[in-house]
């Protein structure tokens, strides 16, 4: 019998403060270095007390990871 998976919408809190403006423009000038042309980049940068978002970018998009410790990292 196939594996079904349910996933739950989580609904998304953002950040408007100055401070996350300011890490927001902060984070959008180091990804759009021209160093990082044609990589496929996913960000998603929450606050741990609230679970506010801070930054996003490709926040849905499943990437393969480039290693397996990084799955570690993540969940931590």
């Amino acid at each position: 019998m196939p594996e079904t998976t349910i996933q739950t919408a989580t609904p998304r809190i953002r950040d408007d403060s100055a401070a996350a403006q300011a890490l927001r423009k902060k984070l959008r000038r180091v990804l759009g270095n021209k160093a990082l042309k044609g990589v496929q980049v996913g960000v998603v940068v929450a606050d741990a007390a609230t679970g506010a978002e801070l930054f996003t970018k490709q926040p849905d998009v499943r990437f393969n990871p480039a290693s397996t410790l990084k799955l570690f990292t993540a969940a931590a």
